[in-house]
């Protein structure tokens, strides 16, 4: 069996990695919902300009382990646009 270190990028979806939630390093929270991601940082800034550029900033949600995100979401896109970055 391949070790952590010995995985390409095209087969972590194979493996698991993107949707076991023992890799993720970062939660998504939520405040308008109250609803928690566990997420990835690669993933996430690989995926979104938003994340890339928050995540490579000086501020301190670029080190924390829970990013608040505060927003309304009258139409519930939110999850929606979570799994799509996390998963697809």
């Amino acid at each position: 069996m391949e070790d952590c270190a010995s995985l390409h990028y095209e087969n972590l979806f194979d493996h698991g990695f993107a949707v076991d939630e023992r890799f993720a390093d970062v939660v998504i929270d939520h405040v308008a919902s109250g609803k928690q991601y566990k997420c990835h940082r690669l993933i996430l800034a690989h995926r979104s300009e938003f994340f890339r550029r928050l995540f490579c900033s000086a501020f301190k949600e670029s080190r924390g382990d829970i990013i608040q995100v505060q927003f309304e979401d009258a139409f519930d896109v939110f999850p929606k646009v979570m799994k799509i970055l996390q998963f697809f």
